[in-house]
């Protein structure tokens, strides 16, 4: 505290006049202020990832549709070429690091295939999830949390659609025939092929506000 000042005014007889200050010494005050309140909550997650959402699940093409083809979109993604078919891309690979290290994760749920150290259904079956009931995804190369772990590579976090209060659902069939194609310049003959992919989902309430169902049907045919 700095010393405060007490002016005095004295009156002489001469008319002249005579202010005198006086220091007086200041008391010592100090005060110390604690303050704490709860960590906040993290929301966002950490580190470098990017989310595949449903428009661009729904409009960019697929050859197989199979959505985790989708994950080639995000940075450092390559593909192994075994297992490369007409129907699938094989496995992925993020980061220089082998494909069997990236873990696949459905609601939050496990669905790795622990013999064959991929994601289940991945190319040694057609598909496992319809694009139709996948809401979004979120690829996360590197720096993933805690709760995540258990990989050297990428974690492929799969969210799936869900019911609601009102009935909804969709529908869509795809056709793929050579005799919409050009003939290769290499060959004199245009081989003869067929694919075609339809299918539907439906959802709804079991119990309003509290239970819902959702369902997709997925049928691929080649000839």
């Amino acid at each position: 505290m700095p010393p405060q000042l007490s002016p005095s005014i004295h009156v002489a007889v001469g008319g002249e006049t005579e202010i005198d200050f006086k220091l007086a010494v200041a008391g010592v005050r100090e005060s110390v202020t604690v303050s704490a309140g709860p960590r906040s909550v993290e929301t966002e997650p950490r580190g470098l990832s990017t989310v595949v959402d449903e428009r661009a699940i729904t409009n960019l093409p697929l050859n197989g549709r199979r959505f985790t083809d989708l994950s080639l979109l995000t940075p450092a993604a390559t593909q192994d070429p075994r297992g490369q078919n007409s129907t699938s891309n094989g496995d992925l690979a993020f980061g220089g690091i082998r494909e069997f290290h990236t873990s696949y994760l459905v609601d939050g749920g496990d669905n790795n295939n622990a013999f064959f150290a991929q994601a289940r259904g991945r190319y040694r079956a057609p598909y496992q999830f319809s694009n139709e009931v996948i809401q979004e995804f979120r690829v996360s190369p590197n720096s993933v949390s805690a709760e995540s772990g258990r990989t050297a590579g990428a974690i492929v976090n799969v969210v799936t659609k869900s019911g609601s209060n009102k009935v909804h659902g969709s529908g869509f069939y795809y056709l793929r025939n050579s005799s919409f194609d050009a003939r290769d310049p290499f060959l004199d003959i245009k081989p003869n092929g067929e694919q075609q992919r339809f299918g539907f989902t439906i959802g709804g309430p079991l119990r309003r506000n509290q239970a819902f169902f959702f369902a997709g049907f997925d049928q691929h045919i080649f000839s």
